[in-house]
């Protein structure tokens, strides 16, 4: 995966204050906005559940990690998949799509405009299969040009009510469920972004097929998010 380290935000982001998410329409100096699209392979995006004592223990820690790249929501036609995968995936089984739907094609992405990072459960119970989220914390870079070192740290810690591990019994008439939308602050940036602050509202909008439910599943499918930014610093558009 080609993750930059949070570390380097978080360094240029210390002398800058939280800004909370809710009041940036209150903010005089968040005059800047604009959408952008990042999608993420399957073999980019990590998920690592961690083993508990039992089905009700409290259940922190259970990681994702991401790294995909940034478009112009101009660029990314998402077409209707209702018969899940094909011939043209990397599984021909029929499969659904969380979502279902997917981008109609993906470029190759533009060196230096990603997002990647982390984000863990910080509340929540259960194990495996049954486990579900109800809140996580995520640090996030959003990285726009300057050789992937004009970038954004974002912080989301929020209530998230998902169970990334359910299973589905009949992948081929059910589809996985997509994650909830969460916000995140911007505090801080690299480079262009030092001194920045906002807010970054994250919605998915598809998903892969499921990977559970018997046998070794192969998955198909990207998952892709829109990222509405909200910031005090300008926001270049996605090439």
């Amino acid at each position: 995966m080609k993750f930059i380290t949070a570390l380097l935000a978080l360094v240029a982001a210390t002398a800058v204050s939280v800004q909370a998410a809710n009041n940036s329409n209150n903010d005089p100096e968040l005059v800047y906005s604009r959408a952008y699209i990042a999608i993420t392979e399957g073999a980019d995006f990590t998920t690592i559940v961690p083993e508990t004592q039992s089905e009700n223990a409290p259940k922190f820690g259970l990681s994702q990690f991401q790294a995909g790249g940034i478009y112009d929501p101009a660029d990314i036609e998402i077409i209707p998949r209702p018969k899940g995968a094909n011939s043209k995936d990397e599984a021909t089984d029929g499969n659904l799509f969380a979502g279902n739907a997917q981008p109609k094609f993906v470029p190759e992405a533009a060196p230096g405009y990603f997002l990647d990072g982390e984000c863990a459960s910080s509340f929540g119970k259960g194990q495996g299969e049954n486990g579900k989220i109800k809140s996580h914390s995520c640090i996030l870079n959003l990285c726009l040009g300057g050789g992937g070192f004009n970038c954004l740290a974002l912080y989301c810690p929020t209530a998230f009510n998902f169970a990334p591990a359910a299973t589905i019994a009949n992948p081929q008439r059910q589809a996985p469920k997509l994650p909830p939308a969460y916000p995140c602050t911007i505090f801080g940036g690299t480079n262009s972004f030092f001194g920045a602050k906002g807010t970054v509202d994250i919605s998915t909008v598809t998903g892969r097929t499921t990977g559970t439910g018997g046998g070794n599943r192969i998955q198909s499918g990207v998952i892709t998010q829109v990222l509405n930014v909200i910031s005090n610093k300008p926001l270049p558009p996605a090439p």
